[in-house]
C-alpha cells in the first residue's frame, strides 16, 4: 500500500561516508513533511500482522498523539506495535516518547538515541528507563558491541556477527526487519535477536542501505552465517568455528575443506557431512539449495541443531 502527495517530491537522504568518522546525512523531507498518520486507513491496520512506525521524530506532523491513535487501533485489533526513532533534536523527545511507550510492544532505538533521549550512557539503564515508561520490550542496538533486550522476563545480551564492515547505512532498519520477521514467525526473544543481528550484519557488508541485506535465501543457519566466503584471517577463523560447531570438523580438516571449496563455508559443510567432493557438493547446493538445510535434507543428512 502506498500513498502519494502530488505536489511534493519524494523524501530523500544523501549519506556521506567518511573513513574513521561518523556518517553525514543531508535530508530532504519531501512528502514526509506532510505525513501525519491519518493517511493510514483503519481497515488496513486491522488487516496487518504488525504495525511498525520508523523514523518517529523525523516527520514533523506525525505527533505523539497521532502515533498513540495508530497504536491504539492496532492494540484493539490484537496487532503488535513496534517503534523506532530518528532524533534530529532531542529537546522534547523524552516528553513526547513517554506518551507513546505505554502503547508500544517493542521499542527499538540504538544506544546513541537512547543516550540523547534519557541522558543515560549505559544501555541497560536506558532499557530500564524505557520499560518503566511503559514499553513492553526494549531492544537497544549497539553497533559493533551487539545489542541488549529487556522485557518482563529479564535481560538478554547478544553479540555481533563477524563480517567485514563497509557501510553502516541501513543496518538499524535491517536489524528491525529481522527482529520483526522473527516476531511474526512466533520466535522467542533470543531468536528474534539472532535474526535481527544477522540482518543488521548482512547490511554493513556493502555500500548502501539495502545492497547486502539477506533475504530468505538460506544464508543463515541458527545464529551462524553459513553463506560466507572466506576472504581474510578473521573470516577464516569464523568459518572454522562454524565447521566445528555444526559438523564436528577439526581446524586442520576445516582448512582443507575450505581450500577445496574455494572458501565457501556452505559448500565445505556439505562436503564434511556427506563425504562429497567439492564439485558434487557445489552441484547439490545448486540443485537443492540455496538453503543448506534443504540441500542436506535432499541428501538425507541433517545438521546439528544450532546452540
Amino acid at each position: 500500500w502506498l500513498t502519494t502527495t502530488p505536489d511534493c517530491q519524494t523524501s530523500g537522504t544523501l549519506v556521506i561516508n567518511v573513513r574513521g568518522e561518523d556518517r553525514r546525512f543531508i535530508h530532504a523531507f519531501g512528502a514526509n513533511a506532510r505525513f501525519d498518520g491519518t493517511e493510514i486507513p483503519a481497515d488496513l491496520i486491522r488487516q496487518s500482522r504488525c504495525l511498525y512506525v520508523g523514523g518517529f521524530f523525523l516527520m514533523p506532523q506525525l505527533t505523539s498523539a497521532r502515533v498513540v491513535e495508530l497504536f491504539r487501533q492496532a492494540r484493539d485489533a490484537g496487532i503488535p506495535t513496534l517503534l523506532d526513532v530518528v532524533i534530529p533534536d532531542p529537546t522534547h523527545c523524552w516528553r513526547e516518547l513517554q506518551q507513546v511507550l505505554p502503547w508500544t510492544d517493542v521499542f527499538l532505538p540504538n544506544v546513541d538515541e537512547g543516550r540523547m533521549i534519557t541522558g543515560l550512557a549505559d544501555p541497560l539503564a536506558q532499557a530500564r528507563a524505557f520499560r518503566e515508561a511503559g514499553a513492553g520490550t526494549v531492544v537497544i542496538t549497539r553497533g559493533s558491541a551487539g545489542s541488549v533486550l529487556a522485557d518482563q522476563e529479564g535481560i538478554l545480551r547478544a553479540g555481533r556477527f563477524e563480517v567485514e564492515f563497509v557501510d553502516g547505512t541501513g543496518s538499524g532498519d535491517a536489524f528491525a526487519a529481522g527482529y520483526i520477521a522473527g516476531l511474526l514467525d512466533g520466535c522467542t526473544s533470543r531468536r528474534c535477536l539472532e535474526i535481527g543481528s544477522a540482518l543488521g550484519a548482512s547490511c554493513v557488508r556493502s555500500a548502501g542501505a539495502t545492497t547486502g541485506v539477506f533475504t530468505r535465501l538460506g544464508k543463515v543457519h541458527g545464529n551462524r552465517m553459513v553463506d560466507v566466503a572466506v576472504t581474510n584471517a578473521k573470516l577464516e577463523d569464523r568459518a572454522l568455528r562454524i565447521l566445528r560447531d555444526l559438523a564436528d570438523v577439526p581446524r586442520d580438516q576445516g582448512r582443507t575443506l575450505l581450500e577445496a571449496s574455494s572458501g565457501s563455508v556452505k559448500q565445505a559443510l556439505v562436503m564434511a557431512l556427506t563425504g562429497l567432493d567439492a564439485e558434487p557438493a557445489a552441484t547439490a547446493l545448486a540443485e537443492h539449495g540455496p538453503s543448506l538445510r534443504s540441500t542436506l535434507a535432499a541428501l538425507d543428512y541433517r545438521l546439528k541443531a544450532p546452540q
